[in-house]
């Protein structure tokens, strides 16, 4: 074969492996296991989680309750990502606390069922994402306690359990975490729909946000592939108020499950 046919012949070769490379990264896709929300004879989670993932193009898979543990954990081997989300208050007990008169409704099965979750999770080195309530219950699985009602516990004049306003406060960002490098941003505004929150940061876990009262709105793990945010991403990413730009900007948190595995 001539030279220079060969050289011509190499360098088409190597294009097409870089084409086929990208090609493979841009598809790449992860089952995100979403973590039923136990709310009594249904097995459901909430539309607009399914809805944020498949947007990002990953793959939403609701977990079920199962009481048996081989099962559940052959179930959790199906996801890449375990998602835990939003909901009722997590009950003190759990992290050692004795309930206040104004802790709201609370479900022992789902507390259960989503710390058996996390368990499995931790034997299988699954990572594990949490949404609002999915925060608080990581927290307080790896030994972190929560404020049970800001507005008596705190001294702020926010209102975070606002269901009705979707640009409810500002948030920092660390600018040396995961929630920095994936959305880009010091500051956001964010919704807010709680009236719980992280009191003392479980042990190995970092800050990664706080609103401008000093509530915790975002954690992550220091060794481990888990972290969470205490708004809620998914209404921005499918929200009809929502802007373009605010829908691209919190759809970098679903695209980013797919970096996990």
């Amino acid at each position: 074969m001539h030279l220079h046919t060969f050289i011509r012949l190499k360098y088409f070769l190597l294009l097409i492996l870089i084409a086929g490379a990208t090609n493979a990264t841009a598809q790449r896709r992860v089952v995100v296991g979403i973590v039923e929300e136990c709310p009594g004879a249904e097995v459901t989670t909430t539309r607009r989680y399914v809805d944020a993932i498949a947007l990002s193009g990953n793959i939403p898979l609701v977990i079920p309750d199962i009481s048996d543990s081989i099962l559940l954990r052959q179930a959790l081997k199906k996801a890449d990502v375990i998602m835990l989300t939003g909901g009722e208050d997590l009950a003190p007990q759990l992290y050692g606390a004795t309930p206040s008169p104004l802790l709201g409704t609370v479900n022992d099965r789902r507390d259960s069922f989503e710390y058996r979750a996390i368990a499995e999770a931790m034997r299988l080195k699954k990572p594990v994402v949490g949404i609002c309530r999915g925060l608080q219950v990581i927290n307080a699985y790896f030994g972190g306690t929560l404020i049970q009602d800001i507005p008596t516990e705190c001294n702020t004049t926010i209102s975070h359990k606002n269901t009705e306003q979707s640009h409810a406060h500002s948030i920092s960002i660390n600018k040396q975490s995961r929630l920095f490098r994936i959305l880009g941003n010091d500051t956001l505004t964010v919704n807010s729909t709680h009236h719980q929150s992280v009191k003392d940061v479980a042990p190995g876990f970092s800050v990664s946000a706080v609103s401008t009262d000093g509530i915790i709105e975002g954690l992550e793990s220091e060794r481990l592939k888990v972290y969470g945010v205490q708004f809620h991403p998914e209404r921005f990413v499918v929200g009809a108020n929502s802007t373009k730009e605010e829908k691209m900007l919190f759809l970098r948190l679903f695209k980013e499950l797919s970096k996990l595995k």
